[in-house]
């Protein structure tokens, strides 16, 4: 792919007011914004810029050289579980650097969940992805929780003489955010998937685009569940 970037330049341009699509835009440039673009940083970018050549015929792409799409959606599957007495101080100390990593305080707090070991999710996952958790409770019941991004993976050794680690994904999540039951939620998603795929739920992540936002567009930027 990198050999191809360097013989075909792609852009496009969007005007539109859907709500699911100038979100996905305002991540994008939140996930470049790293640091400031300073003078010297130009001078150094025009002084590196070389014009891109076009030959005749654009190059093709074999499909074995095509990567999978980053899924900018997960669905994850937990379960109602309470953290060893002896894991509580460590779990905490990542709580509290996911609290210095919320941009809007007034709107949104913390939240977090944990894996006995690593999952595939934890190599996908990037800084500010979306995540829709399904979390079974001990009287079987089923919550959808509102969309949350995902602030940063921790993880730490649980039980030195096995070696065995906690990976902890700890998000942001909006204060007013509301849930909904699993049943209200297949529902709302059969548009998506269908009533099979969604039963039972399961760890997954969402890599079609559009079918990410239509469930990221059951709930408000402010994590109520959409009336609409």
């Amino acid at each position: 792919m990198a050999n191809v970037s360097k013989q075909v330049l792609d852009e496009a341009a969007i005007l539109t007011n859907d709500r699911a699509a100038v979100r996905r835009a305002r991540e994008f440039i939140d996930r470049l914004c790293r640091e400031p673009v300073r003078p010297e940083y130009l001078e150094e970018c025009k002084r590196l810029y070389k014009p891109p050549r076009f030959e005749d015929q654009r190059a093709r792409v074999k499909p074995e050289q095509e990567r999978a799409r980053h899924a900018k959606l997960w669905l994850v599957r937990l379960k109602e579980y309470s953290l060893p007495e002896s894991e509580v101080e460590r779990y905490e100390q990542g709580e509290a650097k996911a609290e210095k990593r919320v941009k809007t305080r007034a709107r949104s707090t913390t939240d977090s969940f944990h894996w006995p070991s690593k999952p595939r999710m934890a190599d996908e996952l990037e800084l500010g992805d979306w995540i829709i958790q399904a979390t079974t409770y001990k009287d079987k019941s089923i919550v959808v929780s509102p969309p949350r991004q995902l602030l940063f993976i921790d993880h730490y050794i649980r039980d030195r003489s096995s070696g065995k680690e906690r990976w902890v994904f700890h998000t942001e999540v909006p204060r007013l955010g509301e849930s909904m039951t699993w049943a209200g939620f297949r529902s709302a998603a059969r548009a998506v998937f269908g009533a099979g795929e969604l039963t039972p739920p399961r760890t997954r992540p969402i890599r079609d685009v559009r079918a990410a936002d239509h469930l990221l567009d059951l709930w408000t930027p402010g994590g109520r569940v959409s009336r609409r």
